[in-house]
């Protein structure tokens, strides 16, 4: 019969806090609240810690149990062994309420138990065996007949690589016969394999710099934020690689947010009568596979629509402003001309040969001379009253679509979008005559300083002041995260009396590394929060603060790390903009005067403690200049 070992905690068990010492915070509080002696701020948890290590000193095998802990714990505090035997009893109880089943552990003791192998859970640890199998009763993971086997009470552990021997004797199986998993690379992975047993690691007990939390106010920042620390930890776990950058980013930043925007905006939602939702693309589609995954049985009709800013300004048959034609993309080609004004590829073509440029390539990137040859040129007669057909021409499949998509629609309505001004939900008022009163849930909106009822925020709300606005002057580093799903929408086709869209692949020059491991991560975390078992782990106003928080490191205090892992992206699409990207390579001199006449100076500053090529003196120069700049004018 085959054997399946598993390591307990962090493995097939997690606590809801952010590292397992974190349970010794929680019992220094518990402590104080029943009157019995301990040292202030964190120095029990150091306390514990080191009495923990100094009594294993104590032991020739080096193996302690709880109570051999909290008896020179005591000593040190002057205890009386009431006190003492209290105070074990409390951390018991703590790590018991904090415990819970893991779904990676529940899926793999699952299969093991499908291929008729017996089970062994291999511990490290100074907990009784007794207390430990009472907890793995109630997460449903002991059953007759397995083994359970603690380093305090055999006297051997997994570390030291002494407790395989044993367990090869109790169970009377060759090596070949077991299977380990557990989450320490040494003790779960490594340790096993010097006594010729199989091993493989599962899950994470390591903390990402996004599930730290702050030191001030710890024990009230573990009950209200531990919970979705661990549920960042239990994503990364069930990814291919949980210690990876963009898998750390998504599961700790990307995936909250996406969870409390969700959990918000089906709240709202409900609470308006909103019969129906409408995501717009293309950052729609991370949002929308959110609420899928959040969906109750009252979850409003959720749809993709699929039309952005260009397709409804196209339907509503607006002129693109000449001046600002080229603005944005990273690549002023005529591709993107014949993108954002809607061009046939002959048209084009025919555009490049009437402004001098038929020997260049459409893709090729255009100098302020031939730019000034092609505005010239759109700005004639003859080109506006073309370019007026062919969005007349254009403007059709869309309001045909939109009319298609318009006939499904039940109750209220709503438009659901990163932001960050709601235009498009404008240009769907202005659309759709005798559309319902339609409202719209962003993740940040920062529109007009007089509060709409029609259009609220979430991370941030500049009408009613709410929010930290470090999203909202890093919008672009976000949209460029949560996007990128498809390329562009090329237009719209019918198939069997239906309209439907049509994506490109995504462009030549569009290439943002790591995104979609980090969006793969995220939607690991809301599948997590919208599992019953970890309901209680989590409020809509927790997850809030926890986003802030660390968007606010992100994109406000950036680690050199940060820098050098967004410094690859290179972003060409016709809805992308220069402060897409973070000068990780240095300044630029021609894109920090691009930025000073767009009036972003954050787009030259960031990131400012992780630019490779630049010293302080110049950064300091560059804000001097961006504040004579302003000064100005």
């Amino acid at each position: 019969m085959p054997v399946s070992s598993f390591d307990i905690f962090d493995t097939v068990l997690t606590r809801r806090l952010c590292r397992p010492i974190d349970v010794f915070t929680l019992l220094g509080e518990r402590l104080r609240e029943e009157g019995i002696r301990v040292p202030p701020f964190g120095l029990f948890r150091l306390l514990r810690m080191r009495c923990e290590r100094w009594s294993r000193r104590f032991e020739p095998s080096h193996e302690v149990m709880l109570p051999d802990i909290h008896r020179l714990l005591g000593r040190f505090l002057f205890w009386s062994e009431k006190d003492q035997l209290r105070a074990a009893e409390l951390e018991r109880e703590i790590e018991a309420s904090v415990l819970r089943i893991t779904p990676h552990g529940r899926r793999v003791l699952t299969d093991a138990r499908e291929t008729g192998a017996r089970i062994v859970y291999v511990s490290d640890m100074y907990l009784e065996e007794d207390f430990l199998r009472s907890i793995l009763k109630r997460e449903g993971l002991l059953e007759d007949g397995d083994l359970l086997a603690v380093s305090g009470e055999w006297k051997v552990s997994k570390a030291g690589g002494t407790i395989w021997a044993r367990l090869l004797d109790t169970l009377g199986v060759a090596p070949e016969v077991i299977h380990h998993q557990g989450d320490n690379v040494h003790s779960d992975v490594k340790s096993p394999r010097t006594a010729g047993i199989s091993s493989a690691r599962l899950g994470t007990a390591e903390v990402s710099r996004w599930e730290e939390l702050p030191e001030r106010d710890r024990a009230k920042n573990l009950h209200r934020q531990g919970g979705i620390a661990a549920l960042s930890r239990l994503a990364r776990a069930q990814c291919e690689d949980p210690d990876d950058y963009w898998t750390c980013l998504g599961a700790g930043v990307l995936g909250p947010i996406l969870a409390g925007f969700t959990a918000w905006m089906l709240r709202e939602a409900q609470t308006g009568g909103i019969g129906t939702l409408w995501f717009l693309s293309r950052d729609g589609w991370l949002m929308l596979e959110s609420a899928r995954l959040m969906s109750r049985k009252d979850t409003p009709k959720l749809e993709y629509l699929c039309a952005g800013r260009r397709q409804l300004q196209m339907a509503s048959v607006a002129a693109v402003d000449l001046d600002e034609l080229f603005e944005g993309s990273r690549s002023h080609s005529l591709r993107l001309v014949g993108k954002r004004l809607g061009l046939t590829e002959d048209v084009l073509e025919q555009l490049a040969a009437e402004s001098g440029l038929a020997t260049v390539s459409l893709d090729q990137a255009l100098d302020e001379a031939c730019k000034v040859r092609v505005r010239s040129l759109l700005a004639s007669e003859i080109w506006q009253k073309r370019l007026e057909q062919i969005r007349e021409t254009a403007a059709h499949p869309i309001r045909e679509y939109l009319e298609q998509i318009r006939s499904r629609v039940s109750g209220a309505l709503a438009v659901v979008d990163v932001g960050w001004q709601g235009r498009s939900q404008d240009k769907l008022v202005e659309l759709l005559n005798g559309l319902p009163p339609l409202r719209g849930y962003y993740l940040g909106y920062s529109g007009s300083s007089v509060p709409s009822g029609s259009k609220a925020g979430w991370i941030y709300d500049l009408s009613t002041a709410k929010g930290s606005r470090a999203l909202h002057d890093h919008q672009r580093v976000f949209e460029v995260l949560i996007g990128g799903v498809s390329g562009p929408l090329r237009g719209y086709t019918q198939a069997e009396g239906k309209w439907e869209a049509v994506f490109d692949e995504a462009e030549a020059g569009e290439f943002a590394p790591g995104r979609e491991r980090a969006q793969i991560a995220a939607l690991a975390f809301v599948r997590l929060a919208a599992e019953s078992a970890y309901a209680d782990w989590w409020t809509i106003e927790d997850l809030h603060c926890f986003s802030s928080r660390n968007l606010d490191r992100l994109l406000l205090h950036p680690s050199r790390q940060d820098a050098e892992q967004f410094r690859d992206w290179t972003v060409s699409t016709d809805d992308a903009h220069l402060d897409s990207v973070p000068l990780a390579k240095g300044f630029d001199f021609s894109r920090i005067k691009t930025c000073l006449k767009k009036e972003q100076p954050w787009a030259f500053v960031w990131p400012e403690a992780a630019l490779r090529n630049s010293s302080t003196l110049c950064k300091w120069l560059m804000k001097a200049a961006w504040f004579a700049f302003r000064m100005r004018n």
